[in-house]
């Protein structure tokens, strides 16, 4: 299957990589923009912006090497998702971080309610 039939523009090796990279972002950006036939373009989100931009620079750069490396990005670690364009994948330790977070929060409530609760009992 070719680029072009996976929904990617085809891309010269002998092109400037950074002309390749604008022809692969300024179309990746218009489709995610569009909303429909004959509707205006609306903005993107910085953030979404910013994961085409990085999505389009790994389809220029014709993905990871076997050493795990994108041409112009540097080594990409096992807690990004190249298929997502280089998303960062919460470690184990910050999943449980911001589970510790959420139950410290409740126990806080909780002791605020039942200080209220006893404030309200001894006046």
């Amino acid at each position: 299957m070719s680029t072009e039939e996976a929904g990617e523009p085809s891309i010269n090796e002998d092109d400037d990589p950074h002309e390749e990279f604008q022809t692969v972002f300024s179309q990746a950006r218009s489709e995610a923009a569009s909303c429909g036939e004959g509707e205006e373009i609306s903005p993107l989100d910085p953030s979404e912006e910013e994961k085409l931009r990085k999505k389009s620079w790994l389809v220029t750069a014709s993905g990871k090497n076997p050493k795990g490396r994108v041409y112009g990005v540097g080594k990409l670690n096992e807690n990004h998702l190249c298929g997502e364009a280089f998303t960062q994948q919460p470690s184990s330790s910050a999943v449980m971080d911001s589970q510790k977070i959420l139950r410290l929060e409740e126990e806080i409530r909780q002791s605020r309610e039942e200080f209220r609760q006893s404030r309200e009992e001894n006046q």
